[in-house]
């Protein structure tokens, strides 16, 4: 555990892990990133951060913590960092960095192209 500034806010917090930002402003994320997902259906992970001016690292971050969930299943995610890949299950930087093998990475300028629905998961409490 860390003491951090929330990226957001500016706010002095501590950090586990993850993206560096407070629980005011995860939730305020979250809640509009759920808000635009149930208007935008096919939506990709770019055009959330695109419209909602949100980093993509953010978003990958609530898909690896399964807070968003990909149910579109002929769309491959690295396992890595949850960027789009064409096939096997790491993209080229992560396979390098992990020394993995017959990876291949997804082309940056095909990205948009993919259309990917999510669905958030309903927490019960």
């Amino acid at each position: 555990m860390e003491i951090v500034n929330c990226d957001c806010c500016g706010k002095i917090f501590n950090h586990l892990k993850g993206v560096k930002i407070c629980k005011e402003c995860d939730l305020n994320i979250f809640n509009s990133i759920k808000s635009y997902i149930e208007n935008n259906n096919n939506a990709t992970i770019y055009d959330i951060s695109e419209d909602l001016k949100i980093p993509v690292k953010i978003v990958r971050e609530y898909i690896k913590d399964d807070r968003l969930i990909l149910i579109k299943s002929n769309v491959l995610l690295c396992k890595g960092c949850f960027d789009i890949i064409k096939s096997g299950e790491y993209c080229l930087a992560c396979s390098s960095k992990f020394e993995l093998k017959n990876s291949m990475s997804f082309n940056s300028e095909n990205k948009e192209k993919v259309k990917v629905k999510f669905h958030t998961r309903n927490f019960r409490k």
